[in-house]
């Protein structure tokens, strides 16, 4: 099983909203033989959050982002990966959630855990999960020690 999704932030950037659905949506069929309107809406909800954020900052144009990485031991998949040369950004979308869950913040420390401890090229990287429950209300933000 592949990522649904990996490029350069820069190539992200350039890609059409459109052909970048089509991509994930392609992989989707292929790995899951399903494919779900509600899954569609995620992934749009999820770039549009990403694309602004990411276009704002010159230096991701060197970073590689993938979307819909597979966690094979959890039988999961990360939403975003966004890999830095100074640290790896393990982002869960939660589209719609108006409350930041225990149990999602366990989650994406979860896969952040699977990465560092199961995923060779990641062994001496700092790993950073970030929960991004849409209409919730921010949060105060715990920055883990590195």
């Amino acid at each position: 099983m592949t990522a649904g999704y990996a490029a350069n932030v820069t190539n992200f950037l350039k890609l059409s909203d459109e052909r970048l659905a089509e991509t994930l949506t392609l992989h989707q069929a292929r790995s899951f033989r399903t494919n779900e309107p509600q899954q569609l809406r995620t992934w749009q909800q999820s770039i549009e959050i990403l694309r602004p954020t990411l276009g704002e900052l010159p230096v991701a144009a060197t970073w590689r982002i993938i979307l819909e990485f597979p966690i094979r031991r959890l039988g999961r998949r990360i939403d975003a990966l966004l890999i830095t040369p100074r640290a790896i950004f393990v982002i869960d979308f939660k589209i719609g959630a108006t409350t930041h869950t225990n149990a999602d913040r366990r989650r994406v420390k979860d896969y952040a855990l699977d990465l560092q401890d199961f995923h060779s090229a990641s062994h001496h990287h700092p790993i950073i999960p970030i929960l991004i429950p849409t209409t919730a209300p921010r949060a105060t933000t715990i920055w883990p020690l590195l």
